[in-house]
């Protein structure tokens, strides 16, 4: 199956801090590819998790930067980064939307918050 492609990028829709922007449709089809179609990289051993970040593409972030000067010594190991557009194999980081969005944690409610949290578990416990 081809990836996921988008007629009409949604860049505003993909960007807030809501339930829309949780279970955007952009973000569901891109679950839906993930847990149907794609496959672990072979010989993977470990599995990191990362928190998504700010700047995107993820891997031009600060905190990605660091991250990666670490796991990159290692081998057999792939990133995911856990976020709010869903589980993310780092190869994606530059396909739309996951290189494009925005979250902004400080404006989490305490709704969205157990919203996230619920949302979240769902897509990491299907992939």
């Amino acid at each position: 199956m081809p990836l996921p492609k988008f007629e009409s990028p949604d860049y505003i829709g993909i960007n807030g801090v809501d339930l829309q922007q949780l279970i955007h449709p952009h973000f569901e089809i891109w679950q839906n590819y993930f847990n149907t179609e794609y496959e672990l990289k072979k010989n993977i051993k470990t599995i990191i998790f990362l928190p998504c970040a700010a700047i995107k593409p993820y891997y031009n972030s600060p905190i990605h930067k660091e991250f990666n000067k670490i796991i990159d010594k290692y081998k057999n190991i792939q990133k995911i980064v856990i976020s709010n557009a869903g589980v993310i194999p780092y190869e994606f980081s530059d396909e739309y939307p996951f290189n494009s969005y925005d979250w902004n944690p400080l404006l989490e409610t305490p709704e969205i918050m157990e919203q996230y949290l619920k949302i979240s578990a769902s897509r990491i416990i299907k992939f």
